[in-house]
C-alpha cells in the first residue's frame, strides 16, 4: 500500500512537473521570438499560475495524511515493527518528505509569479537562527552519504530579513550540496561582511561546473545534465525560487566554481 501510494504521488509530481516545464517553455519561447500579443502572454501566463495552484491544492490535503499515517506508523504508535517494516516506512517517510518540499516549492512560485511573495523583515542571526537549524533538517540526508557539514557562519552576524524564507534559501543550497556533493566529501559554510552586506558562502566537494553550466542554474525548472543529477529527484525549482527571493531582499546570489568542488554565495543588506 505504502509503496503503491508513494508511486502514485511521484507520477502525479512528475508529470504536473513536466507540463508546468512545457507551459513555461512555451511562454519563454515566445518571448525570445518576439511575440507581443499581450493577450496571449496573458493567457498562457495564467494558464501557468492556476496549474501551480492546481498542484499545490491537489497535493497538500494528500499529503497531510499520508504523512501523518505513515509516521504514525513509523513511530510504533500502533505497535513495534520488526526490522524491515521500520526501514520500509523510513524510506516511505523521506519520500513524503521529499513530496513536501516540492509542494512547498511549488507554492513560493506560484507567489513568486502571482507577485504575492512578500517580505516580514526582522533582526535576524544567519547562524544560529536559520543555518544551524537547516544542517539539523539536512544532517541525516549527509551523514547517508558520509558527508561532513562543518559550519563556520560568524556566530551573532545578524541581518534584517524574513527569516523564513532565508531558511528555505538555506535548505535549498544545503540539500543541492548535500544531493550533487561528492560522497564522503564535505560541506563548508562561511560568512564575510562587507560594505554594508553580509555574505554567505556554501561550498561542497563536487565536480566544478563549468561557465555555461553556471549560466543556466537559477534558471526557472533548469536541471544540469551530468552523472551527478541524472542519480537525484528534483524539480529544478530551488535555485530559481533561492534567486528570487534573495532578489526581493535587495541582494544577489551566484556560484563559483573552485578547483575540487563549487559554492554558492549570496549577500543580502545587513
Amino acid at each position: 500500500m505504502l509503496r503503491k501510494l508513494k508511486t502514485q504521488l511521484s507520477i502525479f509530481l512528475d508529470a504536473a512537473a513536466a507540463a508546468l516545464a512545457a507551459l513555461a517553455a512555451k511562454i519563454g519561447g515566445r518571448e525570445q521570438n518576439g511575440e507581443k500579443s499581450y493577450e496571449q502572454m496573458a493567457e498562457l501566463n495564467k494558464n501557468y499560475i492556476n496549474l501551480i495552484g492546481f498542484l499545490f491544492h491537489e497535493l497538500k490535503g494528500i499529503l497531510a495524511t499520508s504523512v501523518m499515517s505513515v509516521c504514525s506508523v513509523r513511530d510504533q504508535y500502533f505497535g513495534s515493527l520488526n526490522e524491515k517494516q521500520a526501514k520500509a516506512l523510513e524510506g516511505a517517510a523521506r519520500s513524503l518528505d521529499y513530496l513536501t518540499v516540492t509542494v512547498r516549492k511549488f507554492l513560493n512560485l506560484g507567489k513568486i509569479e502571482k507577485g504575492e511573495l512578500k517580505l516580514s523583515r526582522r533582526e535576524t542571526r544567519l547562524k544560529e537562527d536559520i543555518f544551524d537549524n537547516a544542517i539539523d533538517v539536512l544532517s541525516p540526508a549527509a551523514a547517508r552519504k558520509g558527508m561532513l557539514i562543518q559550519n563556520k557562519i560568524d556566530a551573532g552576524l545578524t541581518v534584517n530579513v524574513d527569516p523564513e524564507l532565508i531558511h528555505v534559501v538555506a535548505c535549498n543550497l544545503i540539500s543541492n550540496a548535500v544531493k550533487y556533493g561528492n560522497e564522503g566529501g564535505k560541506i563548508v559554510l562561511s560568512s564575510n561582511q562587507r560594505d554594508g552586506k553580509a555574505s554567505i558562502d556554501v561550498y561542497n566537494d563536487s565536480a566544478p561546473l563549468t561557465a555555461a553550466q553556471q549560466a543556466c542554474l537559477f534558471r526557472r525548472f533548469a536541471r544540469l545534465d551530468t552523472p551527478a543529477t541524472k542519480k537525484e529527484k528534483g524539480t529544478g525549482l530551488g535555485l530559481f525560487i533561492s534567486r528570487e527571493i534573495i532578489i526581493l531582499h535587495g541582494g544577489k546570489i551566484w556560484t563559483e566554481a573552485r578547483e575540487k568542488g563549487n559554492a554558492f554565495i549570496f549577500d543580502v543588506p545587513r
